[in-house]
């Protein structure tokens, strides 16, 4: 209960402050400075691995603590001024929370009963989406009524609460660890061993990795696009279209308990069956429309995107199942950075397919899915 509360305290400030932030440094410093400012900030996300690896080799309970200190560290100057160089350090320092999730994986995985940890994970989960969704209407709420600086005081105070709780958690240390000292050569010679893992560990684990990231990257394919495709292409009214995706939103946060049931009731490898297959399935429709109704596309999409949330539960289950105690936010870490490097140019070599057409765009996707549907029968 600790870790979860803490979870949400951290990603509520998240959530509020990475949904304000770009709309302060465009008021204040302008929509260039927001643009360098964001390329920038990209780089905790393709360092994850770096965090993964850190993180088993301190304990995932001081690195967990850690995080929030160090983010409430850099937005607490933002109480006295908004500045080009104040803003800038905040938002960057903010994409620190992105470390969070490996660390998280492994103090849960090390805490809790193996065969119930899909229900713990899709909790976890939980409490993330549920944090995120609500931080938007907290911190505008804040703003309105006190002024930014006080919602800076709130958030930093908020962090710097967990950040002291957080040192309270219960970690267990992993018995087929080597005692080892606690100086810097000690803690060098984990960090190289975290680096040896990488190399040895995903080739053992390829399929997964193929799964995710392709997972991820096929998103790219009419994620982007899917409101103009709506709104302009169907005629849907927008109105619609936002009622349809937030309302897909607070039903996919409902379903993350089921989610980590059904993970924990027939394993991580045919979770992944299921929701690549519906994927396919409930994708393929739009293969033929403008001749199908728009209501039941838009079903159809808020469906496919309630069953894919039920490949991060049995993603992070399999990982916590499959990998050494000692090496799950290294590898988790890692597989987070690989999926941030493909953020770079994937998006715009998929866009050169949805140029080309909207339908060769939905076609791509489904075939994808339908082909890491059979790859899930390799693991």
């Amino acid at each position: 209960m600790l870790l979860y509360s803490t979870r949400f305290m951290v990603f509520l400030v998240y959530g509020g402050l990475a949904w304000y932030l770009p709309y302060l440094i465009n008021e204040r410093v302008g929509p260039l400075a927001l643009g360098v400012i964001q390329s920038i900030s990209s780089i905790p996300s393709i360092l994850m691995f770096a965090g993964g690896i850190l993180a088993d080799a301190v304990g995932a309970r001081l690195y967990l603590a850690a995080i929030p200190l160090v983010v409430a560290a850099s937005l607490a100057p933002l109480y006295f001024v908004q500045s080009f160089t104040a803003l800038a350090a905040a938002y960057f320092m903010l994409q620190l929370v992105h470390l969070d999730p490996p660390a998280t994986l492994s103090l849960l995985t090390r805490s809790v009963e193996k065969e119930n940890l899909g229900k713990y994970l899709s909790l976890s989960r939980t409490v993330l989406y549920t944090a995120i969704a609500a931080a938007p209407l907290a911190f505008s709420t804040i703003v309105e009524n006190f002024g930014v600086s006080a919602a800076v005081m709130v958030a930093v105070a908020t962090l710097l609460s967990a950040s002291f709780l957080r040192l309270f958690l219960k970690e267990i240390k992993d018995q087929a660890c080597p005692p080892g000292g606690h100086g810097l050569k000690d803690l060098v010679g984990k960090l190289k061993a975290g680096l040896s893992y990488i190399k040895t560990g995903y080739r053992e684990h390829a399929v997964i990795v193929t799964l995710v990231l392709l997972n991820m990257a096929s998103g790219w394919l009419i994620d982007p696009y899917i409101v103009y495709y709506f709104v302009d292409t169907l005629g849907v009214s927008l109105a619609v279209v936002g009622f349809a995706f937030t309302a897909t939103k607070f039903a996919t946060i409902a379903f993350q308990p089921a989610a980590g049931f059904i993970v924990d009731k027939i394993g991580e490898k045919k979770s992944f069956t299921i929701s690549f297959g519906l994927a396919a399935a409930l994708t393929a429709p739009f293969l033929a429309a403008p001749g199908i109704p728009w209501t039941y596309l838009l079903a159809a999409y808020s469906a496919h995107n309630i069953a894919l949330s039920l490949v991060g539960t049995a993603y992070a289950t399999y990982v916590g199942r499959k990998m050494p105690q000692n090496r799950i936010a290294t590898f988790s870490g890692g597989v987070s950075s690989m999926m941030s490097i493909l953020s770079l140019f994937t998006p715009l070599a998929v866009a050169t397919i949805w140029n080309t057409s909207p339908t060769l765009s939905y076609a791509a996707y489904v075939c994808i899915y339908a082909a890491l549907t059979i790859l899930t029968l390799k693991l």
